[in-house]
């Protein structure tokens, strides 16, 4: 292990966040991460270490869930360091996957069925990425069936700054990105702003910050 750390993947992604990390068997560590390697594509990947950090597994990681996941555990398993996670998607319910030590994944071993996915009949709102952010960051969200969608982001005194979608979308998931500029095309100064997602007659809002 190199005196600045150690290098979890190969694989160049500057939108690359950490999962968690969990001891495995003999010592070895499992780290969880997200990236979009994939043209863009969320995706959770594993990398397993030994004592000294030595990659155990693929060069290139092993994908885990390609599910958006708002939050999870990661525990060991006591059946030969089967590792699981468990995560809460927005509008998925709650899955347990399994891998086992050799980076072999199982199967949801609990959890609803992806047709039955959308049981809520409200919009999932998901943290911006990456935030803090400079100059751009990207907004997720979820519904759960077609309806007009007004997503809109404030500053932290409720001024408008920018609208990011004002129209009707069938139910699925989808990406936006505010490239930090207002309706005129003005990058704002930085500071802490408010986006706000209105989809029937409901809203929930998040803040994020812009540093420049």
């Amino acid at each position: 292990m190199g005196s600045n750390g150690l290098s979890v993947s190969s694989v160049q992604d500057d939108r690359r966040a950490s999962a968690g990390c969990v001891l495995s068997d003999s010592g070895n560590i499992v780290f969880l991460f997200y990236d979009y390697r994939n043209q863009g594509a969320f995706g959770m990947y594993g990398q397993k270490f030994n004592s000294i950090g030595q990659k155990l597994w693929d060069s290139n990681d092993v994908l885990f869930t390609t599910q958006l996941v708002e939050n999870g555990e990661i525990t060991p398993d006591m059946n030969g360091g089967l590792i699981k996670v468990r995560a809460r998607a927005p509008l998925y319910g709650v899955f347990t996957h399994q891998m086992n030590r050799d980076g072999q994944i199982g199967q949801v071993i609990a959890g609803v069925k992806n047709e039955g996915r959308y049981k809520t009949k409200t919009a999932a709102l998901l943290q911006n990425y990456p935030n803090p952010f400079n100059p751009s960051t990207r907004i997720d969200f979820e519904l759960p069936h077609d309806g007009h969608v007004n997503l809109t982001v404030y500053n932290i005194i409720g001024q408008k700054v920018k609208n990011l979608s004002n129209k009707y979308l069938a139910r699925g998931s989808y990406q936006i990105i505010w490239d930090g500029r207002n309706e005129d095309g003005v990058p704002v100064a930085s500071g802490l702003y408010i986006y706000s997602l209105q989809f029937d007659r409901s809203r929930v809002s998040k803040k994020m910050l812009l540093i420049r």
